[in-house]
């Protein structure tokens, strides 16, 4: 539909569904027990809206498969 999806996953411990609006804010951090500014989400979320798209965060805690998926689709635009 004229966008380039793009998807990122991690098999991580996930982001508990509580932080999940909220990590995408300045200077917020879920873990304070390892390194980070609490940054690059926010800068990642910043230039996303600035190329008119958004990110979207899905993260599973429990079960078999953790991890958090990162997604958002950059629209495609003619030169």
């Amino acid at each position: 539909n004229g966008a380039v999806v793009c998807e990122v996953r991690d098999t991580g411990p996930g982001i508990p569904e509580a932080h999940l609006p909220y990590v995408t804010r300045r200077l917020y951090r879920v873990r304070t027990d390892v390194e980070g500014s609490g940054l690059g989400l926010a800068i990642v979320e910043e230039i996303l809206r600035l190329h008119r798209s958004t990110l979207t965060i899905e993260s599973e805690t429990e079960g078999e498969h953790t991890g958090t998926t990162f997604r958002f689709a950059l629209p495609l635009y003619s030169i």
